[in-house]
């Protein structure tokens, strides 16, 4: 039996707990009672629970060495739904042993709920990604579950929330690896990691040349600080790109129900760049890094649009920084080019000097007088 990451509130990085399966099943019946007033304060100091084991907050930590024991659903969209037919359709997948519980936010009108699916035995984090994933597409659950370093509230609620809380607990089999959804969720997974691997064979190649941003002297390249400051999962979801596998996304114009757009890592500059099956995708039938995806989807593929707005709007300290250099660089050119002209006007200067020495007579050169001969020049001119 495997034991959950937990943290006494969200901001907390350092101090971390346990509790087992069994006790999530208590917390979902007896739910922390937050003294705050708003669902948005309460939120700030309520317990959190991990899918997996690991004493850590970090996502490359989590995905190296965690252990995953349990699934997860994030219905913030859940009109028309009760725990009774979340419950239904779970079952109907053959999962068995799960909680539902509502949300600090959840209002008769306005539903959102909480889904826990054991595991009858801890993963390592690519398969958990597959089996999260498969979760996610059944239920229509929010992807950010499926990031391995998000903690989840603890069933919790405030006094005006108290009478709206649901919950229910399925204590049936755990999820097991023979079981018909786990063996769907893998088959899925291998589909999609075909697929990328097909694509990543076709273009093994050189990386296509980005866009010549012509920086001077000691600018900071905007499209290198967009790639590096964007992850892909994110990027992609902010476009409306649905997630279908660890590598695998369907574009937002999709028709097709097919996840079409996979994640590529270059032979050649170890960069990771999209490529898009989708024909009514924008982006479609190319490489594209995160700046050429904004550039199409924000900017119409203007590139030398994007890189002025984005400079100004979400990098301003290095927009004011390359402004900067670009006049300290208009200032070296003028100043080269002065100099440039004035080298070139010395062989003239010094060819007009001679022509005139040669064609005027030589100047005569008087001696220095003494002061004394000066002196006696004056008295002998009174």
């Amino acid at each position: 039996m495997i034991n959950f990451t937990t943290i006494p509130y969200v901001s907390n990085n350092e101090t971390f707990g346990v509790v087992t399966w069994q006790d999530l099943q208590q917390a979902a019946c007896i739910p922390h009672r937050s003294r705050a007033i708003a669902p948005e304060t309460a939120k700030k100091s309520a317990p959190l629970v991990a899918a997996h084991n690991g004493k850590t907050r970090n996502k490359a930590e989590a995905e190296a060495n965690g252990l995953f024991g349990m699934l997860r659903a994030d219905l913030d969209n859940a009109k028309g739904q009760t725990p009774e037919t979340i419950a239904a359709a779970l079952r109907e997948q053959g999962l068995c042993s799960f909680i539902i519980y509502s949300t600090l936010s959840h209002q008769p009108d306005a539903p959102r709920y909480r889904v826990f699916v054991e595991l009858a035995e801890p993963v390592p984090f690519a398969m958990w990604a597959d089996l999260q994933f498969a979760l996610a597409e059944l239920l229509g659950s929010d992807p950010c579950v499926g990031r391995p370093a998000q903690f989840m509230i603890l069933p919790t609620v405030i006094k005006s929330t108290a009478e709206h809380y649901q919950h229910m607990i399925a204590e049936g089999a755990a999820l097991s690896p023979s079981a018909p959804f786990w063996l769907n969720a893998a088959a899925l997974a291998e589909q999609h990691q075909a697929a990328a691997a097909k694509v990543s064979q076709q273009f093994n190649q050189a990386a296509p040349k980005p866009f010549n941003e012509k920086l001077v002297g000691r600018q900071v390249s905007i499209i290198e600080r967009v790639n590096a400051s964007y992850e892909w999962p994110e990027l992609l979801a902010h476009y409306g790109y649905k997630r279908k596998g660890r590598n695998a996304w369907m574009a937002p114009e999709s028709t097709s129900g097919t996840a079409g757009v996979h994640i590529l890592t270059s032979s050649t500059d170890g960069k990771e760049r999209i490529f898009s099956h989708h024909m009514s995708d924008p982006a479609g039938n190319r490489l594209c890094d995160k700046f050429d995806l904004i550039t199409i989807r924000n900017f119409s593929g203007d590139s030398f649009k994007a890189v002025q707005e984005i400079a100004k709007e979400q990098f301003p300290d290095i927009h004011a920084h390359n402004r900067r250099e670009w006049a300290r660089a208009q200032r070296d050119e003028q100043r080269q080019r002065f100099e440039a002209m004035r080298e070139d006007t010395k062989p003239l200067a010094a060819a007009k000097g001679q022509a005139k020495a040669i064609s005027q007579p030589k100047g005569v050169m008087f001696p220095l007088l003494s002061a004394d001969q000066m002196a006696e020049i004056m008295e002998a001119a009174q």
